[in-house]
């Protein structure tokens, strides 16, 4: 199995366009947001999504359903469901692993934003995939504080207040960046690359 590429970057900083561009080559496999390594066991990781954001283990299922049956529809969603739930004593890294023995011998890309908010989880990711080719991008922060608010302003499920003037863009996309730039200084020179978009 490819070690896999894993982009850094806080939320609304071009990830999916990115994502899916790399994707398109033909040595790499682009991922939705799989969000796995916010927990270290399967089982917990669906109950906090459950609790907090049900919508972010959709990128998972989708990729399950792509990967299994070749086609991303209810039926395929449903069975990628049954397959999670028979598998809840899993790691969430022998899961990530999972999906990149699929996809080889192209690259699995992870591109999951919540990765990059918690040290913590941050040490986890590296921990599954210490040979990892890391991508952090950026984005100017007032471009991305004001996409941000779009999101919340038409994203029901958005997991934060309701009113986007109690949101604060500028602080998570500090945090998320403070975060990235502490962890890949840890990481050896040409395990990292940085772009700006």
């Amino acid at each position: 199995m490819p070690d896999p590429l894993i982009i850094l970057c806080p939320l609304r900083s071009f990830s999916s366009v990115v994502c899916g561009m790399l994707g398109q080559h033909p040595d790499m496999y682009g991922m939705p947001e799989l969000n796995l390594f916010l927990e270290d066991n399967l089982g917990v990781l669906l109950q906090r999504h459950q609790r907090t954001r049900p919508f972010a283990v959709h990128g998972l299922l989708r990729a399950l359903a792509q990967l299994h049956d070749g086609e991303q529809t209810e039926a395929t969603v449903r069975r990628a469901q049954h397959w999670l739930d028979a598998r809840l004593e899993w790691a969430t890294g022998r899961v990530f692993t999972y999906l990149a023995d699929r996809v080889a011998p192209r690259i699995l890309i992870d591109k999951s934003p919540a990765t990059v908010m918690s040290p913590r989880v941050l040490r986890t990711m590296h921990g599954i995939c210490p040979s990892a080719s890391y991508l952090h991008l950026s984005r100017h922060p007032r471009a991305t504080g004001k996409s941000i608010l779009e999101l919340v302003r038409r994203n029901h499920e958005w997991n934060g207040p309701a009113d986007p003037e109690r949101v604060d863009p500028e602080r998570l996309w500090h945090v998320a960046h403070r975060n990235i730039v502490a962890f890949t200084r840890t990481l050896p020179f040409g395990q990292c690359m940085r772009l700006k978009g």
